[in-house]
């Protein structure tokens, strides 16, 4: 599986567009906001082990974490077929300027998923405190983490340890 974050994930549409610009500005630096989630958002592998609770969560509160300045506008997205072609939007955000942006994508065909937002960092930063917004964070990361590691899983691939060996 391949699960990107920011610039990352940004960088997915991208290859599959041959056209680096769909990635715009934006606005939406160090902030907890909600997610607007698509109508295919229920049937979304990555939100497969949410409940919905844990959906509620995400989209009703302030749970995922924003760090970027660049991401895939809504309207440029639409512009790309080939990239619709390829990838559900599981969820939209709004940045600072109103700007809607794509914060959720997955493939349709593959193991390959892409967040705007950073669930790494919430069990690891507490540099703004811990308050309401960063214990549905955690949750949310949590969910994200285990989602990756089942699919990660699902790889019957081995390493042959004896290459290791001096």
């Amino acid at each position: 599986p391949l699960f990107a974050i920011c610039f990352g994930y940004q960088t997915l549409p991208v290859f599959i567009a041959l056209n680096d610009t769909l990635i715009q500005d934006t606005n939406c630096v160090k902030k907890y906001i909600k997610v607007n989630l698509t109508s295919y958002a229920n049937r979304s592998k990555l939100l497969s082990n949410f409940s919905q609770k844990e959906i509620d969560i995400l989209s009703h509160t302030n749970s995922t974490y924003q760090l970027h300045v660049k991401g895939i506008l809504k309207e440029r997205y639409q512009m790309f077929p080939n990239v619709s072609d390829f990838y559900e939007v599981i969820s939209y955000g709004t940045d600072d300027n109103g700007n809607v942006f794509i914060n959720a994508i997955e493939s349709k065909d593959y193991p390959i998923y892409g967040i705007q937002y950073h669930p790494e960092v919430i069990p690891f930063s507490r540099k703004e405190g811990f308050h309401e917004n960063t214990k549905n964070a955690l949750i949310i990361s949590q969910l994200h983490s285990l989602f990756f590691i089942s699919e990660a899983y699902k790889n019957k691939n081995q390493i042959d340890h004896e290459e290791f060996k001096n």
